[in-house]
C-alpha cells in the first residue's frame, strides 16, 4: 500500500488535468448489494405461504483523494510523467543547476522519498 503525503498540491490543477486526460473526475462511488431468500411452503395446487427474508447494504465513498493516484496512473500510461527520484537523491543535484537539465520547466515529474 502506498500512502501519499503532500507538502503542497494545487488540487484544482490536478482535477483539471485529470478531467482532460480521463474525460472527467469521479466524485463519489455508490455500492448497493441486496440479498434475498424466498421460501415457499405448501403444495403448489393449494394455498402457499411465501416468506421473504433478506437485507440490503448501501456504501457511499468520497473519492476526493483518489484524484492524485488516478492522475499519476493516467500520466504514466500516456508517458507524460517521469520519475526523477534517483537522479535527485543527492543533495548536490538540488543546488548544482542540473535540475533544469533533468527536468526542464513545464516537465511533469515525480520525486519520492522516505517520510
Amino acid at each position: 500500500m502506498i500512502l501519499r503525503e503532500f507538502l503542497y498540491v494545487d488540487t484544482d490543477k490536478v482535477r483539471a488535468m485529470l478531467a482532460q486526460l480521463a474525460g472527467g473526475v469521479a466524485e463519489e462511488e455508490h455500492e448497493t448489494s441486496r440479498h434475498e431468500k424466498r421460501n415457499t411452503v405448501g403444495p403448489r395446487s393449494v394455498a402457499q405461504h411465501l416468506q421473504v427474508t433478506g437485507g440490503e447494504r448501501y456504501t457511499q465513498k468520497s473519492l476526493g483523494d483518489t484524484i492524485f493516484p488516478t492522475l499519476e496512473d493516467e500520466l504514466e500510461a500516456q508517458g507524460l510523467l517521469r520519475d526523477i527520484s534517483e537522479e535527485v537523491s543527492e543533495n548536490l543535484e538540488w543546488t548544482s543547476g542540473n535540475l533544469k537539465k533533468i527536468a526542464p520547466p513545464g516537465s511533469l515529474v515525480r520525486v519520492t522519498a522516505m517520510g
